[in-house]
């Protein structure tokens, strides 16, 4: 089972579609340089070649004490079915040992973020000649583009506004004029969700990653002020309200997002009270998000040409 797990990502390694993974792994491991987070949290060529079973043995036995792990479940629990569940899960992981254990790490590693651009060829990148003999020619031209920036933490004030604001600037590069001329295929913004999380903006175009990166910058410039924002933030706010709701149509998504509660927050039903929140914000709040982490920070630019 561990070789055949082994050979499968190895296969997945060799394909195309690992490209951005892979440029993903380099802007990690400079942005969070001599961090836990600068190392892949995916199998690498270089982490497979060099893991043992033996290794793996020991890894996953160093996971299976009490003090690894939490237990999460959602459902439509009465109280017959809940003391249910809880005694079927003693007889399943109720021997698991306890193990001494120091004190919760409260570190939280912060991105190293520099004003500065650094380019990568990607025929130096792909250590695997399959994934260029499988690329085609309109894949061996494509450029990837990605700026990284501090952004809050979630249980801060402005955490809403800020999201909101990388609502609406996602519309904005979506919808760029200058973009859409440089053959951006996939533009967008988002979150990397960690204690202290990382923003991104990032592009998939041809030819010209100069001009592309030109084009971003000029969207920055481009976001509503208060008084234009006002009369259009409704939309974006349902928007945002109706991605929130959707995490509650099935099993897994509302795991998620009770577990990412439960890490980022303390407590695991606090995502249920964020529509209300929401409901508070204002367009003043989100121009000043946006000023504030968009604007007033420094972007640190990946090219992979």
């Amino acid at each position: 089972s561990f070789a055949r797990a082994v050979r499968e990502c190895q296969l997945s390694l060799a394909q195309p579609s690992v490209l951005p993974e892979l440029f993903m792994n380099q802007v990690r491991s400079q942005v969070f340089s001599g961090t836990p987070y600068a190392f892949s949290p995916y199998p690498t060529q270089l982490s497979l070649n060099s893991l043992t079973f033996e290794q793996a043995q020991e890894i996953l036995q160093n996971l299976r004490v009490s003090s690894s792990m939490k237990i999460v479940s959602c459902g439509d629990f009465d109280e017959k079915s809940a003391a249910s569940l809880i005694l079927l899960l003693e007889k399943k992981i109720g021997k698991i040992l306890s193990a001494d254990s120091a004190p919760e790490n409260k570190v939280h590693f912060e991105p190293e973020i520099k004003n500065t651009q650094t380019i990568t060829d990607k025929f130096q990148l792909i250590e695997n000649d399959l994934i260029l003999e499988r690329m085609n020619a309109t894949e061996l031209s494509e450029s990837l583009l990605l700026g990284c920036f501090k952004c809050p933490q979630f249980s801060s004030d402005d955490y809403l506004a800020f999201a909101i604001s990388t609502i609406i600037f996602d519309s904005i590069l979506k919808n760029s004029p200058m973009l859409v001329e440089q053959n951006a295929i996939s533009t967008g913004c988002g979150i990397l969700p960690l204690h202290i999380p990382l923003g991104f903006i990032s592009s998939m175009h041809s030819p010209s990653s100069e001009k592309t990166l030109q084009a971003l910058k000029d969207a920055i410039m481009q976001f509503p002020d208060k008084t234009e924002l006002s009369r259009t933030l409704m939309p974006y706010k349902k928007h945002y309200a109706r991605q929130l709701i959707l995490a509650y149509n099935s099993s897994e998504t509302e795991l998620k997002s009770l577990v990412s509660s439960w890490i980022y927050l303390g407590n695991p039903a606090e995502y249920t009270s964020r529509i209300e929140k929401l409901n508070s914000v204002t367009a003043g709040q989100v121009c000043l998000a946006f000023q504030k982490y968009f604007v007033m920070q420094d972007i640190e630019w990946f090219i992979l040409d």
